[in-house]
């Protein structure tokens, strides 16, 4: 099997994606008006969260390189409307999708939480 790297997985630490800071204006003015944590956080897509400690980033970082090494480059849309409950409140967020159904979506997903086991 693939290696993986056990660390403490935490709510202060995510791997996303952050899309070009170009789009970030668009995706700042939506978020200023219906998300209290818009200056907060930058726009991004979380792949996992929790993620590892930040002590193990390197580490997992070098795990995600080989776990990744095969998924070729895909492109994601974000045009579905997603929602999920957070203690008292809703959070409302894009779900992202990609072609084949999302099938190269979640293999990247599944590859990166393989590797934080």
């Amino acid at each position: 099997g693939r290696r993986t790297i056990k660390s403490t997985l935490l709510h202060t630490s995510a791997l996303c994606i952050i899309p070009p800071a170009r789009l970030w204006p668009c995706i700042q003015s939506i978020r200023k008006v219906h998300d209290k944590a818009y200056a907060r956080w930058m726009p991004h897509v979380n792949l996992v969260y929790p993620c590892v400690a930040y002590k193990d980033f390197d580490a997992y970082g070098k795990l995600l390189e080989a776990h990744c090494e095969n998924i070729k480059p895909f492109v994601v849309n974000l045009n579905q409307v997603g929602h999920f409950s957070q203690r008292q409140a809703w959070t409302v967020h894009l779900v992202p999708h990609s072609q084949n159904k999302g099938k190269e979506w979640n293999e990247l997903h599944n590859q990166c939480i393989q590797g934080r086991r």
